[in-house]
C-alpha cells in the first residue's frame, strides 16, 4: 500500500472517531442521565 493512502485513510479514520465522540458528548450534554 502506498504511503499516501494510508494516510487518506487515517485522516478518515481520525475525523470518523473524533466526529462520533463529538456526538457523544453533545448527545450526554443534551440528554444527561438521571442519577
Amino acid at each position: 500500500m502506498r504511503a499516501g493512502v494510508t494516510a487518506v485513510t487515517e485522516l478518515i479514520l481520525g475525523g470518523a472517531v473524533a466526529a462520533g465522540l463529538l456526538l457523544y458528548l453533545l448527545w450526554a450534554l443534551l440528554r444527561p442521565e438521571d442519577l
